[in-house]
């Protein structure tokens, strides 16, 4: 059976594991678009990225347009606030 978990306060559910981003900054354009399509076909909604993770972020949005309300995608910076 799938575990589900609310993110925090939002009350957004996703499967309790997340697919995590950073090796991909260690594969092409096309690589990282497949191994992200096999995720999400496989039932991955929940991804993990960073700025720090190089093109990632560039990755996930190549992989995911059109589809893109289906997924949630977590991020971080270095940011100290909101400003």
């Amino acid at each position: 059976m799938v575990q589900m978990i609310t993110l925090g306060s939002t009350g957004i559910s996703v499967v309790q594991n997340g697919f995590g981003a950073l090796p991909l900054q260690r594969t092409d354009m096309e690589t990282a678009v497949s191994i992200l399509h096999r995720a999400y076909e496989g039932g991955m909604r929940f991804f993990d990225t960073a700025r720090a993770y190089t093109d990632s972020e560039e990755k996930l949005g190549n992989a995911f347009t059109g589809i893109r309300e289906n997924i949630y995608i977590a991020t971080k910076s270095h940011a100290q606030d909101s400003e």
